[in-house]
């Protein structure tokens, strides 16, 4: 699991960033011990706070340490370990271009029998850039050990060994206890949905954050898909595009900020499929409220065949689509009653368990839905605790349904989603169950959607 979101889901279970440097720091110390000489090489991210912190505990044991930082905008406590690191007297030479970086690596490298690579955790992504890459290139060539903090930068630098912080993440690696609480890791939490929603740059353009197609609702189900539109236009995607039979178009008043797309008929066919085939998207949201009807199986059978897109199945979908149409892109969304339906078996007692059994057997992520959400791809299984009892209410499940959509759009990234979309319907929906308590309707839970956000946001 990514560095950050560990550490963001601890900072929500109250341990702090800063604690986790310390212990990050206190870990790369004890394994250099038998070193007296060592080159610390920091970047401006969170890996280079761990390395601060490493350098200035070292520097208290009496160890010669030369520190190299690159410069710019650190993050708050990365900041923090750089000033602490000054205050104690560490030397720290700063880096702003090739030149700079070149001079002062070969100088303090040739000072020390150890380096530290502290540039680059596990985020990093992209072709290197100056002053780092001369860093890189510098630190390869050196004939003494290297440590990397947590990975190698970037998987650049050829490290003697990792001190792998919480899991280890490659070879040769040691794994060091740093303090993450499991629930860190067990449950979902405000670090998920930071990685679920892609970084926007300053150039960006409308459509490079996903488009989203809704496949749902009918004659006798109306509501289904405004609920999920609801939900997906504040997922963060670009464009959302609801298509719908055309009694639906007629009867119901969508939002303006999504594009409905009329199919004919009061339910979904395969006379329809080439067409919702053909349009513009990046993934697919199939199932609330399209009804039971054999012609809709067929249809829905047949999309699936055709469209290689990732896509979430909910509701009549779970029921209709044959197993075979489930592949590594699909997420499936059941309660309890609907699991049993796909799986033939089901016991409270062993939610997890089935869970993790039948997404390795179909070969799909699946969110099993109840008090305590399961989401598991086969491989990794993880618990979402957030949600209440007045979420029972019809209509809960759609918006959930609309707003994993939106996400999977924008990530194609299946079991990522599950777990943001389960943790951030949920607690939209404890929000608004402070204000409104057993009122709480489904159409509540999408407008608070960017108050959850706005929670999540406070420990980025």
């Amino acid at each position: 699991m990514d560095s950050r979101v560990l550490d963001i889901n601890s900072r929500c279970l109250g341990v702090s960033t800063e604690t986790l440097m310390e212990n990050a720091g206190k870990a790369v110390a004890r394994y250099l011990k038998p070193y007296g000489r060592i080159a610390v090489f920091c970047g401006r991210g969170g890996n280079g706070g761990d390395g601060f912190a490493a350098a200035r505990l070292l520097n208290e044991e009496g160890k010669e340490v030369h520190v190299v930082a690159v410069v710019g905008t650190r993050t708050p406590d990365t900041e923090l370990n750089f000033k602490r690191a000054v205050e104690k007297g560490v030397p720290i030479v700063e880096v702003k271009d090739k030149r700079d970086a070149s001079k002062a690596a070969k100088a303090a490298l040739n000072k020390s029998d150890a380096a530290v690579d502290a540039l680059i955790g596990v985020g990093a992504a992209g072709e290197l850039r100056e002053p780092i890459k001369t860093l890189v290139t510098e630190i390869n060539a050196s004939k003494i050990p290297i440590i990397s903090i947590d990975v190698p930068s970037a998987g650049k630098i050829k490290a003697t060994k990792t001190i792998a912080l919480h899991t280890a993440k490659t070879k040769n690696t040691i794994a060091a206890d740093i303090g993450i609480p499991k629930d860190a890791q067990k449950y979902c939490g405000p670090g998920d949905v930071w990685a679920a929603l892609p970084n926007r740059k300053s150039d960006s353009h409308k459509g490079d954050f996903g488009r989203l197609l809704i496949i749902a609702g009918s004659r006798q189900y109306c509501g289904a898909p405004v609920l999920m539109t609801h939900a997906a236009i504040k997922s963060g995607v670009d464009l959302v595009t609801s298509a719908v039979p055309q009694y639906v178009a007629d009867h119901q008043v969508f939002p303006a900020d999504a594009i409905v797309h009329p199919i004919k008929g009061e339910i979904f066919t395969s006379e329809s499929v080439d067409e919702l085939l053909a349009l513009n998207y990046d993934a697919a949201a199939i199932g609330p409220g399209l009804g039971m009807a054999d012609e809709t199986r067929d249809a829905l059978n047949l999309f699936l065949r055709k469209s290689n897109k990732p896509r979430l199945l909910d509701a009549d979908a779970i029921k209709l689509a044959d197993k075979k149409r489930l592949n590594p892109q699909t997420i499936v969304t059941p309660h309890a009653g609907e699991f049993k339906m796909l799986t033939g078996e089901y016991d409270p007692k062993k939610r997890e368990q089935l869970t993790e059994k039948y997404a390795k057997k179909l070969g799909c992520t699946i969110l099993l839905k109840g008090p305590t959400d399961v989401i598991s791809d086969g491989k990794t299984t993880r618990l979402n605790r957030t949600g209440n009892p007045a979420m029972t209410k019809g209509g809960t499940g759609d918006t959930l349904a609309g707003l994993a959509g939106g996400l999977l759009a924008q990530n194609k990234n299946p079991f990522q989603t599950a777990c943001a979309a389960a943790f951030l319907n949920g607690l939209a929906g404890d929000i608004a169950y402070k204000d409104l308590n057993v009122m709480l309707t489904a159409s509540d839970v999408a407008a608070y959607l960017p108050k959850a956000l706005a929670e999540c946001r406070r420990y980025w």
